[in-house]
């Protein structure tokens, strides 16, 4: 079974390693899986964290948004790039 996991991202530099660290204990092992996160325009440091966690980790990828577009224009961005 493959999954793909897509969560927006609006100014969430403290909660997106944390969610990171979940979804991989809990899919690790269970199937094969993917995260995208789309970043919708933040103006803290999420993208930087973001960027360094798609560098480390095979399994996570990241969308930036120029401009706070929406949770509903995010999903769909995140949709869009799912395999």
């Amino acid at each position: 079974m493959e999954l793909t996991v897509v969560a927006p991202v609006y100014n969430e530099a403290g909660n997106i390693k944390p969610l990171t660290s979940e979804i991989d204990d809990a899919l690790k092992g269970l199937c094969e899986y993917q995260i995208i996160f789309v970043d919708d325009g933040s103006t803290d440091n999420s993208p930087q964290i973001l960027d360094e966690l798609s560098r480390r980790e095979d399994e996570v990828s990241v969308i930036h948004f120029a401009y706070n577009a929406g949770q509903s224009a995010a999903f769909a961005a995140g949709f869009d790039a799912a395999e």
